[in-house]
């Protein structure tokens, strides 16, 4: 599902998805979402980078399948992902229930698997 930047900068609660894509080279808009989002959600945050995450899956898959017994949800961030992170995203889809997960990616070409599978998936 794809939501225009001026649409989402009015209301950044008509996003209801688990995983979001935010894509593009307009950094300052970038970080404004994140602000907002931070402002919004009252849950811890946890900062990933795509990096880190391909070099140690099983982390970041204990990380988020992790559920506290003080806090129902969390939020995460993940810097950078491209298309290598595709096959990730398809194996937590279905595993996370009040985890966020927004990933803020540069410019990705039409072509782009991640781009075209968060666009054509209703989930994300």
């Amino acid at each position: 599902m794809i939501f225009k930047s001026y649409i989402v900068e009015e209301n950044i609660k008509l996003i209801k998805q688990n995983l979001v894509l935010f894509y593009g080279e307009n950094l300052g808009l970038k970080n404004d979402f994140k602000d907002k989002i931070r402002s919004l959600s009252g849950t811890e945050i946890i900062i990933f980078s795509q990096e880190e995450i391909l070099k140690n899956k099983n982390n970041f898959f204990k990380e988020i399948l992790n559920i506290s017994l003080f806090e129902n949800e969390k939020t995460y961030f993940i810097n950078s992902p491209d298309d290598k992170f595709l096959e990730i995203i398809k194996e937590i889809e279905t595993k996370i229930t009040d985890q966020k997960i927004y990933l803020f990616s540069e410019t990705l070409d039409k072509r782009s698997k991640l781009r075209s599978y968060f666009e054509k998936t209703n989930n994300c």
